[in-house]
């Protein structure tokens, strides 16, 4: 069990470190820096941001159908509530601006 808990931490730190990520390249975006149309084609892709957000809405039901220590359920529920927002601002965001030229 013990096995399983580290995989868990391991996920949990892997999908935070992605939404940090793509939160350092909209700040990016938003600076001037990276055209919006270049982020859109070149770093997001359909895939990534579907599996964000399914990836998320896991990890919420995973956080109200286990029995969990309250910093644990904390965790999972922010993890999976800043995923979600994560890949729904990645749709909306290559939903318009993500069409090849």
């Amino acid at each position: 069990m013990d096995e399983f808990n580290y995989l868990l931490v391991l996920v949990l730190f892997m999908l935070f470190v992605t939404v940090f990520m793509d939160m350092i390249s909209l700040f990016m975006v938003k600076k001037g820096s990276v055209d919006i149309e270049d982020y859109a084609t070149a770093v997001l892709k359909w895939p990534k941001v579907i599996l964000l957000v399914i990836f998320g809405i896991i990890m919420l039901y995973y956080a109200f159908t286990t029995q969990a220590t309250a910093l644990t359920l904390v965790a999972e529920l922010v993890s999976g509530v800043l995923v979600i927002a994560d890949g729904i601002i990645g749709i909306i965001i290559k939903a318009k601006y993500g069409k090849k030229k």
